[in-house]
């Protein structure tokens, strides 16, 4: 098996003319990569990889000043957002960081860990019913909240 091809591996590449090196000039070694990358053969690898180097951490408990003072926070901008008239008035924009659970099944994390996301936006209300501090583009949890700062 080894003396396969001992006859031609040491030749050197064909011999082109001019004509033929126009039309088709030599590729790199990249470019020729890119020729094969569509033809993956387990698709949806790369993604279940990239997935798998996320790192997730358990949820913190605040502490009992800290959950005073985002509690203070969130009176505050529930006054300064009572009804949509005065959203749009006040036109209050935070930073909010907040735990997000996972939600890939297939992960070990999966409904247990979670990471802490960071999103700024516009405050459109505090819903203390429903106990959601509602931005313009996602409705967060109080008790996902970690720190709400103006933004």
């Amino acid at each position: 098996m080894t003396e396969a091809y001992t006859d031609i591996i040491n030749l050197p590449g064909p011999i082109h003319d001019e004509l033929f090196l126009r039309r088709h000039p030599p590729m790199s070694r990249q470019q020729r990569a890119k020729i094969f990358a569509p033809f993956a053969a387990l698709v949806g690898f790369d993604e279940r990889v990239r997935a798998k180097e996320i790192q997730y951490e358990r949820k913190a408990e605040l502490g009992p000043d800290e959950e005073w003072a985002l509690s203070q926070k969130l009176a505050k901008l529930h006054n300064l957002t009572a009804n949509s008239r005065l959203a749009r008035e006040n036109n209050i924009h935070v930073r909010v960081e907040y735990f997000k659970i996972c939600i890939d099944p297939e992960s070990d994390a999966y409904m247990d860990k979670g990471q802490y996301v960071t999103t700024t936006g516009r405050v459109v209300r505090v819903d203390s019913v429903g106990q959601q501090l509602v931005l313009e583009d996602r409705t967060i949890s109080f008790s996902d909240l970690y720190r709400v700062e103006a933004a």
